[in-house]
């Protein structure tokens, strides 16, 4: 049913979410680990939000393809009942760093630029009053939290900010606000599903949802407190993850039934309870961190490589008994076919995987710094050399050299008498977080291209650089 459908059949709702979760059993990317609890996550994110009057539409395994076109349905849709009080997201799977997520597929997808945009007041601006709630049950790195031990101290009293709000009938909005973004887990960091049962974060999350009558700021931050409780105990701690919430709401949100959106005084109280032992958790990311496979897979999705692809063999003793796996990745680059073996024999064919893939990063990240003409964009963990690539005119190539891509596109644009490249900041949601957009006028032609995202200024000039000049070669 389409989303219009949805929202046609509950003509009385107050809200309407989107509940999305993928298990990956099947999957084409062998890297990703079969989770066994998203279906119940989706189910308790389901029964909260009906439990609201808030209209749902649930699927479980989506494709990268059908979230998108499911997106451009919710923002596209004309009729929300009016009062509306939210439009909710949710999200429960593997996740990678840089704020993707992936899909059923294997294909990645940004949360900012492919989820969370589509919603906002500058693309659909009829629904730009409804506020947009993001909830993110997923890895969002490979790391562990390590618990540091601290005297416990009483806090002080909680100040409420009361924000002030216009009679007008017609309402001025940023055009990026008015929504919330909550994650399981930091930047970088595992979430954890309790197998079988569902994420530790949003099986907490849907029990708050469905008994709490607070804001869902104040219900997220009980959620936080109550995870916390359980942390205490040995059980858990290895399991330790820091929920984190973005918000830009213009005013609180209360989802309970019978309750105004707004003006209601919120007690806060000491509820949650210390949790107990429990026995075996699954990290949502996959069970081998992939990290090559990952920047292997961004590559691809960038068009940097094309007909990306894994294989392996078995290894077999005298007796015929399989004792390991060797792997292999093939991809196109720069117009070339390669291939690439991993490293020795491995146990696991998705350890064979990823060995090939780092022997192809490798190898990629050293003809760039010999004067290849692709830009790499690693992730936090594993820092790459700037580039020394050297880009190309359309009629000849540059003479490869030390200079970064800013310096080699402007010196280009010199030699052929073009005007100077012009940069343009695209904004991003979050901090430390920048983008730009390279523009540079031909006798023949305006070449544009957006750089990837990352967390310097700098570097983020230099990626659209790269950008601009490998449109400029091709």
């Amino acid at each position: 049913m389409s989303i219009t459908g949805v929202i046609r059949k509950n003509p009385h709702a107050s809200g309407f979410a989107i509940i999305i979760s993928n298990d990956y059993a099947n999957t084409p990317d062998p890297g990703l680990e079969t989770l066994k609890g998203t279906h119940k996550d989706s189910q308790g994110m389901e029964d909260a939000f009906r439990s609201l009057n808030i209209a749902t539409h649930k699927v479980h395994n989506i494709t990268k393809f059908q979230l998108v076109a499911l997106l451009s349905d919710a923002a596209r849709c004309t009729e929300y009942p009016e009062g509306s009080k939210c439009i909710a997201f949710v999200f429960s799977g593997h996740g990678f760093d840089s704020n993707q997520i992936y899909m059923q597929d294997g294909k990645l997808m940004h949360i900012t630029n492919e989820i969370i945009q589509p919603l906002l007041p500058f693309r659909a601006p009829h629904i730009g009053t409804i506020p947009k709630l993001f909830f993110i049950d997923a890895c969002r790195g490979s790391r562990n939290i390590t618990p540091v031990v601290v005297p416990r101290s009483a806090g002080g009293a909680v100040q409420e900010i009361h924000q002030k709000g216009g009679t007008d009938a017609t309402l001025q909005l940023p055009p990026e606000g008015n929504f919330l973004v909550a994650y399981s887990t930091m930047p970088e960091y595992h979430a954890y599903e309790m197998k079988g049962d569902g994420g530790v974060w949003m099986t907490t999350l849907a029990e708050k949802l469905r008994t709490s009558q607070d804001y869902v700021e104040v219900i997220l931050s009980d959620v936080r407190k109550e995870l916390l409780q359980k942390y205490q105990s040995p059980g858990w701690r290895a399991r330790m993850q820091q929920p984190e919430t973005l918000s830009r709401l213009n005013e609180k949100v209360c989802l309970a039934q019978g309750v105004e959106q707004t003006g209601r005084q919120v007690s806060f109280t000491d509820g949650a309870t210390a949790g107990s032992n429990y026995p075996s958790v699954t990290q949502k990311s996959p069970k081998h961190p992939g990290h090559f496979r990952g920047l292997l897979n961004q590559m691809s999705q960038r068009n940097e490589l094309t007909n990306l692809d894994y294989d392996d063999n078995e290894v077999k003793n005298e007796k015929g008994n399989v004792v390991g796996f060797t792997g292999s990745v093939t991809f196109t680059h720069q117009g070339i076919q390669r291939k690439f073996k991993s490293r020795g024999v491995h146990t696991t064919k998705s350890s064979a995987y990823e060995s090939a893939a780092e022997e192809a990063f490798n190898a990629i990240e050293r003809s760039l710094n010999r004067g290849g003409s692709s830009t790499v964009h690693p992730t936090p963990s594993k820092p790459l050399k700037t580039p020394t690539s050297t880009g190309a005119s359309p009629k000849s190539a540059v003479s490869p050299s030390n200079k970064t891509p800013v310096m080699r596109l402007k010196e280009l644009c010199e030699q052929q008498k073009w005007p100077q490249p012009q940069y343009t900041p695209v904004p991003q949601l979050g901090e430390q977080r920048f983008q730009f957009q390279a523009t540079v006028k031909t006798p023949a032609r305006v070449v544009t291209a957006k750089g990837s995202v990352c967390g310097s200024k700098t570097d983020a000039k230099h990626n659209a650089a790269q950008a601009v000049l490998q449109r400029l070669r091709n």
